[in-house]
């Protein structure tokens, strides 16, 4: 079943979010004007300072909201293009930029474990034996496929999986519709998943991304058990790149000493990880407040 028939592709932030500030600035609108009847002088004066406030808030919170949609400036692209970016992937064909792992491109980058060059020798040697067959790439936890739809535009050769978990701001017949009105309908697939147990066999996909689909998913709190999924289906030599509240304690714990475990556990050929990716000049100084993208870290590596 598809969505609207017209292409939406939201936001990073809720639509919820923006209701409750509205019915919230409503309330106080209402009291401030019947105030003056209930109150004295003093009582109402703090009343209107207090909606003025969130009235203000309330405004901000929609610009910060539009900013992080998926419109021509919006962030969800630029945070998708910059999670492709470091897939060590090379882009085939089109006007995508060259793919770079370099320091300059994710701030302070620590690697985990040591290094590994020969696992990049390995992947292109296995990609150059057909050079017309692209990659496999899943987008996990894709939301509304917007970082589905830039991984086909970045590599033109590759069949995408867009891994839909269920998401009160999406469906998966919205990414259905996104994809068919991009053009990509036949090149970019999208099932629903539980992403903490997916349906697919070990090593079985090129590559897997996701931007903010662990966080996005509210049935599964454990975090760390996503990121260990999402790495199970990623063959060996193959290329992983994901965005998320890394750096968040809370969720993920001491991010950096699980990562070195994680790559010793799981064989992980080449781990990195990149914190504070909200601090980076993409991302506009409107969307840097503590309660909007801190945290954001970037872990990427070849399996």
């Amino acid at each position: 079943m598809y969505g609207s028939g017209k292409k939406d592709y939201k936001s990073f932030m809720p639509a919820s979010t923006i209701r409750i500030l509205d019915l919230i600035t409503i309330c106080l609108i209402v009291l401030t004007l019947a105030s003056s009847s209930w109150f004295n002088a003093h009582v109402t004066v703090v009343i209107g300072v207090v909606m003025i406030c969130v009235l203000i808030f309330s405004l901000y919170m929609q610009s910060a909201r539009n900013r992080m949609g998926a419109g021509e400036n919006g962030l969800m692209k630029e945070l998708a293009d910059f999670t492709l970016s470091k897939l060590p992937l090379d882009p085939v064909g089109g006007d995508g930029p060259e793919t770079k792992n370099s320091d300059s491109d994710a701030g302070d980058i620590e690697s985990v474990g040591a290094d590994t060059g020969d696992a990049s020798d390995e992947t292109e040697e296995e990609s150059s034996d057909d050079d017309d067959v692209g990659p496999l790439i899943i987008d996990i936890g894709c939301f509304t496929a917007c970082t589905s739809a830039r991984a086909a535009l970045r590599f033109p050769k590759a069949e995408i999986v867009g891994a839909y978990s269920s998401d009160k701001e999406s469906s998966i017949g919205q990414c259905r519709t996104n994809m068919v009105s991009e053009g990509l309908g036949e090149r970019v697939v999208i099932e629903e998943q539980n992403i903490a147990s997916m349906d697919y066999a070990d090593g079985i996909f090129d590559a897997a991304l996701t931007c903010y689909g662990f966080h996005r998913d509210r049935e599964n709190k454990d975090k760390r058990a996503l990121l260990e999924e999402s790495l199970r289906v990623v063959r060996k030599g193959g290329a992983f790149a994901f965005t998320d509240f890394f750096s968040n304690e809370r969720t993920y714990g001491d991010i950096v000493g699980y990562l070195g475990e994680l790559k010793e556990r799981m064989d992980i050929a080449e781990l990195h990880y990149a914190p504070n990716i909200e601090r980076m000049d993409f991302v506009p100084a409107l969307l840097r407040a503590p309660w909007l993208l801190m945290d954001t870290g970037i872990i990427f590596g070849i399996r």
